[in-house]
């Protein structure tokens, strides 16, 4: 249990950490962008997420049922960032999931991005970090030390 504590606590400060460094940059998307694009390229994920969303939902929650914390725009580049904690055979799981969704990202005109923080943290030069990240099958891997430098 007290690990369990821990990691919700790690994902809490990962995602005030990505608010913080990612604000600036945020897409703004209406609803019914997400929604055009989900039916087409996820129609059996976005049933089921209107199910469970209420009418009110915001875009910033459907983006985030469909595994996107921040839509962000770059130095000409767009990007749909999820943030997380696990370690590596969640991690790839993750990936695995937004490897499935490539023709979703594309619609949306921007690059996958899957950040890895095991501390709950992310380094002030993220936005950077991400142009110098492999690419592995069509998402861009962010893995982060305990140092918060770029694990190769």
């Amino acid at each position: 249990m007290q690990e369990y504590t821990c990691h919700v606590k790690k994902a809490a400060a990962l995602e005030i950490s990505g608010y913080g460094i990612f604000q600036n940059y945020l897409v703004p998307l209406e609803k019914e962008d997400i929604e055009r694009v989900a039916k087409d390229f996820l129609p059996q994920l976005w049933v089921e997420i209107n199910k469970r969303l209420p009418d009110d939902a915001s875009a910033t929650m459907y983006l985030d049922r469909l595994g996107i914390d921040y839509l962000v725009e770059y130095d000409g580049m767009r990007y749909a960032i999820d943030l997380t904690t696990a370690r590596r055979t969640n991690a790839v799981r993750k990936r695995a999931k937004m490897e499935e969704r490539l023709g979703f990202f594309a619609a949306l005109k921007a690059l996958p991005v899957m950040i890895r923080s095991p501390r709950g943290i992310l380094p002030t030069n993220i936005l950077g970090l991400i142009n110098e990240a492999p690419m592995v099958n069509g998402v861009i891997d962010v893995r982060l030390g305990s140092d918060l430098c770029l694990v190769q």
